[in-house]
């Protein structure tokens, strides 16, 4: 068997080229695929009518310097649209959080690599947005309640007049 050293340059490339590209297809359909089965859950979530934003951490770092790094799966509205997404914050803990570099895409518009690594953390995520939903519940039915005693007062002080 000839060694690569051996094997024209020509022919080297030849077959190294015909292998990228047939592995680019088999990467391609694998992205169209994971792509469709993600478009049920954003549909399912979308059907909820959440208008709640939820975000888990699935991969992060920071330095000695408080230099850091962090990739989260998320619901959120990313350029006017809700649903699943994946976001990455780069930034320095000394910094306000405005000064952070956030980039957020909805999931399938997101890097390759980031989809793959978020995709077992969209559990988490549902857990995630379970305790948001419930908190902001509590929170609105509170504030109804106040809500309701201003309206009360002001609807008894105006019929008085």
């Amino acid at each position: 068997m000839a060694t690569a050293e051996e094997v024209p340059l020509k022919d080297r490339i030849a077959a190294s080229f015909q292998q990228l590209a047939d592995g680019a297809a088999r990467l391609n359909k694998a992205s169209d695929d994971l792509a469709d089965a993600i478009g049920p859950l954003d549909t399912a979530f979308r059907a909820l009518n959440l208008g709640i934003t939820a975000w888990h951490e699935y991969a992060g770092s920071e330095d000695d310097r408080g230099e850091f790094w962090s990739h989260y799966v998320g619901y959120a509205k990313v350029n006017g649209k809700w649903g699943l997404a994946i976001s990455e914050v780069l930034g320095d803990r000394g910094e306000s959080p405005e000064e952070h570099d956030i980039k957020e895409w909805l999931f399938n518009d997101a890097p390759r690599v980031m989809r793959i690594e978020a995709i077992g953390h969209i559990p988490a995520l549902l857990e995630a947005l379970v305790s948001q939903v419930n908190a902001t519940a509590s929170d609105l039915e509170a504030k109804t309640a106040i809500a309701l005693d201003v309206a009360d007062t002001i609807n008894s002080l105006t019929c008085k007049q």
